[in-house]
């Protein structure tokens, strides 16, 4: 139901199964508000039938969301019961997901090492590069010790030997932070 594509912006995707209503009711406002006291907006006058992006959300921040279908538009009062959702919007630097490894050519023991792709998705916006860190087993990452970074969600690097067993990685974002480290993906 909810997709969050950026940082301050959050999309309500709704479905209605006991038919098509007219248009849906939303009424959010930070979690425990008192519904009658949040901001209330419609699917009807204000965007698709079915799909609601509601900007403007703080990060890090939990919200509850109340929906109800509207089932006759010329009826405003045949509606259903407002359900209630709650959703907390991600970070200022979220981290990557969907890491992802494979050896391009080599292997670990013979001549100068693999060459290995690593790959990740990120899903809210551009930052402005990536950290890589590749680790032996157990180790923590660390911005500096086998460190890369990169301007790409994805990053091929040779001389890969036997004892390096997983790579971390993380966002750095245009206002400066970085996120946390998502992985470790083993190889």
């Amino acid at each position: 139901m909810f997709e969050q594509s950026n940082t301050t912006s959050v999309s309500l995707n709704l479905y209605y199964n006991d038919g098509s209503p007219s248009y849906y009711e939303i009424e959010y406002g930070p979690v425990g508000f008192t519904l009658g006291n949040g901001t209330r907006v419609n699917t009807n006058t204000q965007f698709s039938s079915n799909y609601l992006t509601v900007n403007g959300m703080q990060h890090s921040t939990t919200y509850d969301f109340y929906v109800r279908a509207v089932c006759n538009s010329s009826a405003p009062t045949d509606t259903s019961n407002f359900i209630k959702y709650t959703y907390t919007t991600v970070g200022s630097c979220p981290k990557p997901h969907g890491l992802n490894s494979d050896v391009i050519s080599g292997a670990c023991n013979v001549g100068s090492g693999a060459t290995r792709v690593m790959s990740w998705h990120y899903d809210y916006g551009t930052p402005s590069s990536y950290t890589v860190c590749i680790v032996q087993q157990g180790d923590q990452p660390s911005a500096t010790a086998n460190a890369y970074t990169t301007m790409n969600n994805s990053i091929a690097i040779s001389g890969m030997y036997c004892l390096w067993k997983a790579f971390y990685v993380r966002a750095n974002c245009q206002n400066g932070d970085s996120s946390d480290w998502a992985g470790p993906y083993y190889f």
